[in-house]
């Protein structure tokens, strides 16, 4: 077994080797003693004592060889990592069971403070990511398993060699990377280390510095994780990403292609009304053919705003009315003279589903405000200027949509569900469509509100 003692080795041996001189009947230097004064100092400073203040031991005595043969043997032991040798402490505690004493605290110190390199070796052998180790130089000192299964070396061609020489060539920021070395921090960089067959592996690559108590630099620990495998899947998913985008640009393109028709279609159907609608004399079936050219307007104005919308799966519903009132004003024949059109409409985004059913209730409410609303009324001739009010919001997670106007309001007798107003009837079936409900009221005109 191996282990790592660090300076004491040195100190250690050189107590060896002056009881080794002793040995010899010769008289040695005496042990260097350092300002610290640790176990080690203790046990020189003792030894040099016995030496130099009792120069006039016998060395032959069996009891004094005994024990100094006694206390090389630990120290041997020691020197030799082996810390199962224990010096013998007499009850009398003279100044060879000091020695003893302090000999013994040593070992067992070095033995709770020394790591095996056994031990270390299974944890850097065990791991998935890349080890180096580099001397200041930069050459490679130690590499784990993981580096010669991954690169493809044997440990004698990488060993010793620079790690420039596995390093991607003409790559400034790794030039950078070791150039600007700051022994206060951790670096990291994404960068390609090259294998014996000249394959490239993508990795994540970081360093250590190792620091020594003086804080003089002594060297390097590099970690490189593999992520050749990661940088394939990220191509592989931007390569399907870019796929996905174009299709759905075709698809957008092709969405757009449709709304346009079916307005156009739309407007034919229009077309075809109003050309019906002058062929015919009787002013109930051309108001009646007028009615369905508005609902008609209604839906295609929503397959126009999204034709031209960058957005095909929502509608602007404030854009959206603003433009289906004025086309109902005007196709009612009011100007903005005699008619006050308050707009409250919220920037709120539907989709197609809800906004069509949306948009054909604001058409029915409104055109049946210009239609009805307003007839001449006995004592208010002359009276107030003509107002309709729209306001679009969402509240408590419903949407709320109110309609009113200031004209002589709803039938007296009117009720939900007891109509046969055909636009009434298509109200109440699109706010069931909508899972909404609604409410109709008289408030100084016709007040309607629906919740969905």
């Amino acid at each position: 077994m191996q282990l790592v003692i660090n300076k004491k080795e040195k100190r250690i041996s050189d107590i060896i080797q002056f009881l080794s001189e002793i040995e010899k009947e010769e008289m040695p230097e005496k042990i260097k003693v350092s300002e610290h004064r640790d176990e080690i100092d203790e046990i020189a400073e003792k030894l040099n004592n016995i030496v130099f203040k009792h120069k006039n031991i016998k060395w032959g005595n069996p009891y004094v060889e005994k024990r100094l043969t006694e206390i090389v043997e630990v120290i041997m032991g020691i020197s030799s990592l082996d810390f199962s040798k224990k010096a013998h402490v007499s009850s009398d505690f003279n100044t060879f069971d000091a020695i003893s004493e302090g000999l013994n605290i040593l070992g067992e110190e070095l033995l709770a403070s020394t790591v095996s390199r056994n031990y270390l070796n299974n944890i850097l052998q065990s791991m998935s990511d890349m080890l180096f180790v580099l001397d200041k130089n930069g050459e490679i000192q130690t590499v784990n398993d993981a580096t010669v299964e991954i690169l493809g070396y044997d440990d004698y061609e990488i060993l010793g060699k620079n790690i420039n020489n596995i390093l991607e060539k003409n790559n400034k920021k790794l030039k950078d990377f070791f150039e600007n070395i700051d022994l206060s921090l951790t670096k990291k960089i994404e960068t390609n280390l090259i294998g014996k067959n000249g394959d490239k592996h993508s990795v994540i690559f970081s360093y250590s510095l190792m620091i020594e108590k003086d804080n003089s630099f002594k060297g390097i620990v590099c970690i490189a994780s593999d992520i050749t495998e990661r940088k394939k899947i990220e191509k592989e998913l931007r390569n399907r990403e870019q796929k996905i985008r174009k299709s759905l640009e075709e698809k957008n393109v092709l969405l757009k292609e449709i709304n346009h028709r079916v307005k156009n279609n739309l407007q034919v159907v229009m077309s075809l009304l109003y050309l019906q609608g002058q062929k015919i004399d009787d002013a109930n079936i051309k108001q009646t053919l007028k009615e369905s050219q508005e609902r008609i307007k209604s839906m295609a104005l929503v397959h126009e705003q999204l034709y031209k919308s960058k957005d095909l799966s929502k509608i602007s519903m404030k854009t959206y009315f603003d433009k289906l009132v004025q086309q109902l004003y005007q196709s009612y024949g009011f100007s903005k003279n005699e008619l006050n059109i308050i707009l409250k409409i919220k920037n709120i985004f539907l989709g197609i589903t809800m906004a069509v059913p949306c948009g054909l209730i604001v058409n029915e409410l409104i055109s049946n405000s210009l239609k009805h609303a307003f007839e001449p009324m006995a004592g208010n001739e002359g009276g107030a200027k003509k107002e309709i009010f729209i306001s679009f919001a969402k509240k408590n997670e419903k949407y709320e949509l109110i309609i009113r106007d200031n004209g002589k309001g709803f039938p007296e007798n009117y009720k939900i569900g007891k109509t046969d107003s055909l636009g009434m009837v298509l109200v109440e079936t699109l706010t069931r469509q909508l899972e909404g409900e609604l409410s109709l009221e008289n408030r100084n005109g016709a007040y309607s509100r629906i919740t969905f």
